[in-house]
Order: C-alpha cells, then structure tokens, then sequence
C-alpha cells in the first residue's frame, strides 16, 4: 500500500520559498511559538489588509502575538497597535482595548522604542478619530525627545510624524501645542534656507492651520508651503492622511490646481496600499479643492464618493465626513439641486459627531449655504454663528471660512442692515489683513450687499472684480457680476446692468452654475432683454468629460455597477453623472443615449 506523502510544515514551506499568504496559512494550523514566522506572518497580514480581508489580516496578526516570545518588546507592541488599526478599520469594537494594552505595554521599552511606538499608537488613534488620545500619545512622545535631545532618540522621518501628528490633533482637539507653536514662531522669525524633514513636516502642518481658523497671513502661508514642498516630496507616511495639510493650504490660498496635483498622488498611494482610512480622508480634500477651482461636478464626485465609503465602511474615520458633506451641499447648490443639498445636510447628530473639532464649522457652513438657498435666513443665521464659534476655537478669526459673508447676508434679508454693515466691515478688515485676492473680493462683495446705495454698491462690486487674478475664482467673478448687475438695474442703469449680467451668465454657462444662471437669467429679463438673450434650452447643458465618458459607456450596453467598476467610483455616483446626463440631454432613459450624444453635446465645463 503507497506511503501517504507527509504534509509540508510551515517552515519547510518557508524554505521552498512559497508565497508568505501560503506559510502563513499553515501557521494559523500550527500552534506553539516560532520566531523565525513573525515576518512571514506580517507580510501576509499586509497582504490582506491591502485586499481589504481586514479578518483574516487581524488572526494572522493574532498569530504573530502567539509566535512571539513572551518578553515586551518593539515588535510586540508594534503588532498590537497594527491589531488595533485593521480592527478599527474593519469595524470592530476590540481597537480601542488593543491600543490601551499597547499603550501599558509600552512603557517597559527604552526611550528610542517607546517614542517611535508612541508615534505609531497617534497615528492609529488618530486615524480612528480619537483626536484627544492621539494628542496624548503625540505629546508624550515630544516630551521623551524633549528630554533626551542628544544624541536625537529617533530618525528624522520618525520625528517629523511626530511634529505633524501632534500640531494637527492639537488644533483639531481646539489647541495649539506650546512646543510646536514656540518651534514655529522660531521657523517665521527665520526660515531656513534647506529645512530637515521635521521643519517641513512643521511648515506643512502650520500652513493647513488657516483651514482650522488660525490667522496666518496669506504671504507667510505660501512661504511656509514652498519651504515644506522643498526640493523633493516629503514621504508620503509623514502628513496626517486624515488632514493633508499641504493641500488644504494649497486651495484656501489660490492653488487649488496644486493641491489637485498632490492629492491625486497621495490618492494613488492609498489606492496602491488599499489604504481605507487614507482614501477617504483625501477624498473630501480633493472636492474641496475642485470646489474652489470652480469644478463643481467633479467636486460632487469626490464629496460623493467619501460618504458613501464613510457610510459602507464604519471603520473609516467620521472626521472626514463634515467636510466631505460641506462640499457636496455647496457643489448641490450651486447645481441648482436643493433638495438633494438639503438631504446632504439632514445629520440630527452632527454636534454629537463633529461638535467639539474645527470640522464642525465646514458641515455648518454648508448647512448654512443650504438654509439660506431656501429663503430660511434664521436658520441659515444661527448655522452660520456656530460655524464662526468652530473656526474660532483656536483662536483665530475665521478668515477663511465665509461665514461673515452669509450671515452679513441673511441679516439684510431680515432687515437689519446696520448689524449687516458692522460684519462687513469686520470681514474686509481681517480679509486685507489676510492678504488673498479672492478673499478680499468676497469680503467687498459682502460690503456691498449691506450697502443700501445701488449706485455705491455696484462700484464697489465692480472694484471687487477687478482685484481677482485673470483665469481663476470665476465663480466669484460670477456671483460679484450677477450682484453688481443688478444693482446697476436697480439704479436705473438697464443698458450697463444687462451687459454686466450677460458676461456673468456666460461664465456661470460654462462652469456648469445653474443655480447662479437661473437667477441671472430673471435678473436680465428685469433688464429687458429678451428671452433669446437669456440662457435657453441647451445652454449651460454641455456635458462634462466625466458625464460624456459615463454616458457613452452606459450607451455602449454597460450596467452602472460595470460602468463604477472600470471607472473606479461608487454606483451612486455613476447613478448621479447619468442623471445630470439625462437633464442636460433632455432625455428619459438610457435607451436614448445612444441618439442622443451628438458631437454638439460634448464639452467641458471647467
């Protein structure tokens, strides 16, 4: 009778050079400890975490703990927190217990091993959302580096992830850390020439602060952006995921194409890593930054896509979900689809979700563009004074935000313009102090709305447009030439206002404005032009890249959930674009797609 062959061991496999995923599977049938199998056992660990099999990532981690010595040790604590990190990303209840072990755990390492763990125990909480224990962790390990400062405990890599881990938990948790301020400042009064990776990461985080509410000037923003980009990219494991600061910075200062540009590599990094957690806490940024680059449908995509993740994946931080819904309620308006803005914004808990961060203020401000959009200028007022206490959490004043905009605005449509105009004057004031062109225009446009003078109005609209640099902020432009139109009307200046409000309809025709086209629309019949002058049928409609891109594959037989899959989005956005495909082509169904995408109906919108 033939012999049965013996089953391989997992060691054997291993010195075959079988695939790590393979070893690792005999190992989980394998009891006892092995030193030799803790590498094999991450390895494949990683491997499924990337694949997103998040449980069998968490028990070959679990394995690796049984294949260790007993002793406390770096590895050790390392794999509990990495435990912690996949359970929280796969949903489950144990991360925070992992993370309080390895944080008992850690004490027994020496200095060098104790600030790195504590690095990697911030980075984890701080992914999961747990601001003020990720603060904690950051500052214990500033405090160790503190103390023993020569020779350095940790690389610079390592050190940088702690300055920037630490000076974004700190003002998201309404703080701003005294030894990252006092190390700032020093960077400010002096900015070095070749700065190391922790100055940068420093610079990259200090200049994300004017998306928290802090006041940085836009001069000193811009230097502090160019000193963290250097000369070559910081690693990608250095900035925060959750807030790029980088990017933020980029957008709210009148780059957004650059932040396009390095949130699209930081996305193809996390996407390479099957990196959850990254993905989504990116995505809003992007939206935010195509919002701001006038890139309305593509700001929805991306705002889109991030709740729909954050909604399907519980594990994935909730953080990034208030900006995220603030840029899909302002891109919806800006569409003209209030009610589906309005849905976006119908979170009863949103205190209890975002309450106590600066993120809040985001969600409140588009809850606020959403309640003025329906005439509910009360609501759209008290939405708005809450944003401002957000943004001011730390300190500053807000600048960035435009929640001096809106409620100066919502305080003319009740009738009470003198607190109108002392908020206006309040926004010009830290706007010229803030120093940015687009900023500066909103807030005179926000003096002019509060200026009971047509005549005197629509000059200082006219001022206000003539600051914006040439080729960007052309919403602004628009929304500034629609008001000072008319006015211009209002003060008896039909000719001069029809013309103002015809140049303003082109700009919202082509970015795809049609809330703004519609009421310039009513305003350029107010001014006696004739309909035909006007935005008709089939203007403003021209499909997007994106819609063209969706519409001929869903004409060419392919389903929504294909039509996703090849296009790397979620089936509601697909469900979306097609929509607006439907509207703009003046179709019921994908039936006729086919007929209807003509070469007429290409184009861009941006």
């Amino acid at each position: 009778m033939p012999t049965r062959r013996a089953i391989p061991t997992a060691r054997e496999l291993h010195e075959w050079g079988e695939p790590a995923s393979t070893v690792a599977a005999r190992l989980l049938d394998e009891p006892g400890p092995a030193d030799w199998a803790v590498s094999v056992l991450w390895r494949a660990a990683e491997e499924s975490s990337c694949a997103g099999e998040f449980d069998r990532a968490s028990a070959l981690l679990r394995r690796a703990l049984r294949a260790m010595p007993p002793t406390i040790d770096r590895e050790r604590v390392r794999t509990v927190i990495e435990l912690g990190r996949i359970e929280a990303a796969s949903g489950h209840d144990g991360a925070r217990g992992r993370w309080e072990t390895a944080a008992d755990q850690l004490r027994e390492l020496d200095p060098s091993d104790r600030v790195s763990a504590l690095v990697d125990l911030g980075e984890a909480t701080y992914s999961a959302g747990l601001l003020t224990d990720a603060r904690a962790h950051f500052e214990q390990a500033y405090q160790l580096c503190d103390e023993h400062c020569d020779p350095p405990l940790v690389d610079d890599e390592t050190a940088a992830r702690m300055i920037a881990g630490l000076s974004t938990a700190s003002l998201l948790t309404g703080h701003r850390h005294r030894g990252a301020e006092s190390r700032l400042r020093s960077i400010v009064r002096s900015t070095p020439r070749y700065p190391d990776l922790p100055t940068r990461a420093l610079m990259a985080s200090a200049a994300g602060e004017v998306a928290l509410g802090v006041d940085l000037p836009a001069e000193l923003v811009h230097r502090l952006i160019d000193g963290a980009l250097g000369d070559e990219p910081l690693p990608p494991d250095v900035l925060r995921p959750v807030f790029e600061p980088l990017s933020a910075a980029l957008s709210l200062t009148g780059r957004p194409d650059a932040a396009v540009e390095l949130l699209d590599a930081r996305l193809e990094i996390a996407r390479s890593r099957n990196d959850l957690i990254s993905h989504v806490s990116l995505l809003p940024l992007r939206a935010h930054a195509h919002l701001l680059a006038d890139r309305l449908e593509r700001a929805r995509n991306d705002a889109l896509d991030a709740i729909e993740l954050i909604e399907a994946h519980p594990g994935a931080t909730r953080l990034a979900e208030a900006p995220a819904r603030y840029a899909l309620s302002t891109a919806l308006v800006e569409l003209d689809e209030l009610e589906e803005a309005a849905t976006v914004c119908d979170v009863p808990d949103h205190r209890q979700r975002w309450g106590s961060t600066p993120m809040h203020g985001w969600f409140l401000d588009g809850l606020a563009r959403v309640r003025s959009s329906q005439h509910r200028h009360e609501d759209a007022m008290g939405a708005w004074r809450d944003a401002a206490r957000s943004f001011t959490l730390v300190g500053g004043g807000g600048v960035i935000c435009e929640w001096r905009d809106g409620l100066a605005r919502s305080l003319v449509a009740i009738g009470d313009r003198p607190a109108a105009q002392q908020l206006a004057a309040e926004h010009v004031a830290v706007a010229t102090a803030f120093g940015d062109a687009r900023i500066r225009a909103i807030a005179e446009g926000t003096a002019a709305a509060a200026d009971a003078d047509h005549l005197a109005a629509a000059d200082r609209l006219g001022a206000a447009i003539a600051v914006l640099p040439s080729g960007s902020a052309e919403l602004t432009r628009c929304r500034l030439g629609f008001e000072r139109g008319a006015r211009l009307r209002r003060a008896g200046l039909r000719r001069s206002a029809r013309d103002q409000l015809a140049a303003s309809l082109a700009i919202a025709s082509r970015l795809g404005a049609r809330r703004l086209a519609r009421l310039i629309d009513d305003e350029l019949i107010a001014a006696g032009a004739s309909r035909s002058r006007s935005a008709g049928p089939g203007q403003g409609h021209v499909l997007t890249p994106t819609e063209r891109r969706t519409a001929e594959m869903a004409a060419s037989g392919l389903g929504n959930v294909e039509i996703a899959r090849r296009r790397s989005v979620s089936r509601k956005t697909v469900e979306s674009q097609l929509s607006s495909v439907y509207r703009k082509l003046g179709i019921d169904d994908r039936s006729q797609l086919r007929c209807a995408l003509t070469p007429e109906s290409a184009g861009t919108t941006v």
